[in-house]
């Protein structure tokens, strides 16, 4: 099966590219998971927006942090860091 990640940023560019595969892959069957990248430097608003998006996608979002990344890298280092990000 299928599984298309979207990385959603929550800027415009993402939010319209993440809503047109997430109708693809409706139309499709194929499974879809939304990701953000919390920096931790953004914006409280910017933040809920994110979760606002993804309750009105009606999808669960994966979220990567530094915090999950820096402890992936030293437990990792040369390894695939596949899966680093919790949902």
């Amino acid at each position: 099966m299928v599984k298309i990640h979207c990385f959603f940023s929550g800027g415009r560019d993402s939010a319209v590219t993440c809503y047109l595969a997430k109708r693809v892959a409706d139309v499709r069957k194929w499974q879809f998971v939304l990701v953000h990248v919390d920096t931790t430097i953004g914006l409280k608003e910017t933040e809920e927006y994110v979760r606002q998006y993804a309750e009105w996608l009606q999808k669960v979002m994966a979220t990567c942090s530094p915090t999950l990344l820096n402890y992936l890298d030293n437990r990792y280092v040369g390894k695939s860091c596949q899966g680093s990000c919790m949902i």
